[in-house]
């Protein structure tokens, strides 16, 4: 019965239906397809669409409001009614908004600049966002190495440790699940155990040769490294596989600009392991900003600072014209704070007890005049307390 399904805009579908004979008026039944078989919206156990008469309208359409964030998954059912009753329902039509990820798949937790916990080569250590809010009662974790299943285990929480792995590569995936139903499995995410992950380190930001010696750090032992890099208007100029050392030199000239450098390692088997961060640097110019010296002064609560904020300074950076400031909880791994659009060279956040109280990491890194980023700079580390006052972290500084 429904035969289309768009999405005009960022609010509302448009459904399209056959239409049918001898009926007045169409009613709709909009329910969520992710795990709580609640009804939407706000839990009504049914939906239905404002009336109307299909002849009025010429086609049998109606654009419906729902929950339409990208990658939600609703089903409808439409049916017919006239003064002599309801018919049937239609069959049950599922549909995922476009844009996003479906809301039941467990999406792995990006933390940038850095990730807060066991470094690369203590074990395995990942996280995922919480998909509580769709129904999810816990996860399953399952981890691979070549192919064997080496980890299955469900849990609550939304962290995965395991230092007993041995040294290699692995590949995980995590699934959502509840009384009621089974999330789809994550994409998956391959890591290395053992090893640091590789970053690009060179050449040097700003002013560098036209044929410049691009370097990283070394990762696994004998596993090829991938170079990609490419300029900011021109796109790429170097796709190099099985590269066995830690530098790699262009064999003609590059030409003046800002380009971007990432690099990974890529195993006999196929598998690759996650892209490096981005690196830029500029040949022939000196347009990429400079690194910022970022200092937090501590709140004695005997100052002029008001409880609970923490005053941020930083050294002007050559190029830059604007600052990105982190502030990271470092109890619970997460990005707190984020300000953006920062000018000057000092900034005070807002009261930091809105949020639970403990220890933070503070990054600051410069953003040029056409939207260059700099790297960001040595993280400050400080501890909220109970009180409002704020001291540095010696120990994590």
């Amino acid at each position: 019965m429904i035969t289309e399904v768009q999405f005009p805009n960022y609010r509302s579908m448009l459904v399209t239906w056959n239409p049918v004979d001898g009926a007045t008026l169409y009613e709709g039944w909009l329910s969520s397809a992710t795990f709580a078989p609640q009804l939407l919206p706000d839990g009504q156990p049914k939906t239905p669409l404002t009336e109307f008469n299909s002849a009025q309208f010429g086609v049998s359409e109606f654009e419906l409001w729902s929950r339409t964030a990208p990658g939600n998954r609703v089903r409808l059912w439409v049916r017919a009614t006239n003064d002599d009753g309801a018919g049937p329902w239609s069959v049950g039509q599922l549909i995922q908004v476009p844009g996003g990820p479906r809301r039941d798949q467990v999406q792995f937790s990006i933390q940038q600049p850095a990730v807060y916990g066991p470094p690369a080569d203590s074990g395995l250590n990942v996280s995922w966002e919480s998909l509580s809010d769709y129904g999810a009662e816990n996860y399953e974790v399952w981890v691979a190495q070549n192919g064997q299943r080496i980890v299955n285990v469900t849990q609550t929480e939304m962290t995965f440790r395991d230092e007993s792995l041995a040294a290699g590569v692995y590949t995980v995936w995590v699934r959502a699940k509840s009384e009621q139903h089974t999330g789809v499995w994550s994409k998956s995410l391959t890591l290395a155990v053992g090893g640091v992950q590789p970053q690009v380190t060179g050449p040097v930001r700003n002013e560098a040769p036209l044929r410049p010696e691009i370097t990283w750090s070394a990762g696994q032992p004998e596993v090829p490294y991938q170079l990609w890099v490419q300029n900011v208007d021109t796109g790429v100029v170097i796709n190099q596989s099985d590269i066995s050392g830690t530098s790699f030199t262009p064999a003609t000239d590059l030409a003046d600009g800002v380009y971007s450098a990432w690099g990974r390692q890529v195993a006999n088997n196929g598998t690759a392991l996650p892209w490096s961060a981005r690196y830029q640097f500029a040949v022939g110019t000196s347009i990429l900003p400079e690194v910022p010296v970022l200092t937090v002064s501590e709140n004695t609560l005997s100052d002029d600072i008001e409880e609970f904020r923490a005053l941020v300074q930083w050294t002007p950076a050559a190029n830059a014209v604007k600052y990105e400031l982190q502030l990271t909880n470092l109890q619970y791994g997460n990005l707190a704070y984020r300000y953006t659009n920062l000018t000057g060279a000092t900034f005070l956040t807002e009261p930091l007890g809105t949020t639970p109280i403990g220890p933070y990491r503070a990054w600051l890194r410069s953003i040029g005049a056409n939207g260059e980023q700099g790297e960001w700079s040595r993280p400050i580390a400080f501890t909220v307390h109970e009180d409002g006052r704020i001291d540095l972290i010696s120990s994590l500084n």
